[in-house]
């Protein structure tokens, strides 16, 4: 792995890394306030080289600098609808509900699956048996974290652990995250609501597109 390699992967990780914070829980006024005031979405790696991901950054970014307390409330709405229920959420988060429709059930196979790639590195889900280890913002860190566990092994010449790390990571990416995260990202493009999760889902085809195309590289 030369260094362009390690700087590319980082960027990558930072942004899988960001775009979970977005996917994980509904959206909170004070730290979304936080993100506006930092300009975190004036500019995104790779972001302007392409087109989803530059088009959910202004989504978000301009959704952000208007946001008041019923564009909150419209986004906890829309987060409910797609990703919670009542019922079937209309994008469900997890991997083994997208992948599986007809039976819309959580901890089944691919959880378990996505479970032992996150042990292979040292990994788990924080509360792990009690939240399905597949679901987006999990994949999205593991992605994360395996870029970085890779570059920080290749600075430091372990050339190994690098090898091992990035190994699990295309394995992950080929069976599991871009398997079924464009299909996620668009069912979220459908039925969203908002612009803020219109733009995260179109920032995640971009994070896949430029994450596959670089462990295939």
């Amino acid at each position: 792995m030369g260094m362009h390699d390690v700087e590319a992967g980082e960027r990558a990780a930072g942004m899988a890394a960001l775009l979970a914070a977005l996917l994980r829980d509904e959206p909170r006024g004070e730290w979304l306030g936080r993100l506006a005031a930092d300009e975190v979405f004036a500019e995104l790696p790779y972001a302007q080289e392409r087109e989803d991901a530059e088009a959910g950054r202004v989504l978000v970014e301009a959704w952000l600098a208007t946001c008041d307390e019923a564009a909150l409330e419209a986004a906890r709405s829309d987060y409910m609808a797609l990703f919670v229920g009542p019922g079937t959420p209309l994008a469900p988060p997890w991997e083994s509900v997208c992948r599986h429709k007809d039976e819309a059930l959580v901890f089944q196979k691919e959880t378990l699956e996505v479970r032992a790639a996150y042990r292979e590195l040292g990994l788990q889900v924080e509360k792990l048996h009690h939240e399905p280890d597949d679901h987006i913002a999990y994949e999205l860190e593991f992605f994360a974290a395996a870029v970085w566990q890779a570059a920080e092994a290749a600075k430091a010449g372990g050339a190994g652990r690098a090898a091992k790390a990035q190994a699990v990571l295309r394995d992950f990416l080929e069976r599991h995250l871009a398997q079924w995260g464009f299909t996620w990202a668009d069912l979220v493009l459908e039925h969203a609501k908002t612009d803020f999760y219109r733009g995260a889902a179109l920032m995640v085809k971009g994070c896949l597109q430029e994450a596959r195309e670089q462990s295939a590289a």
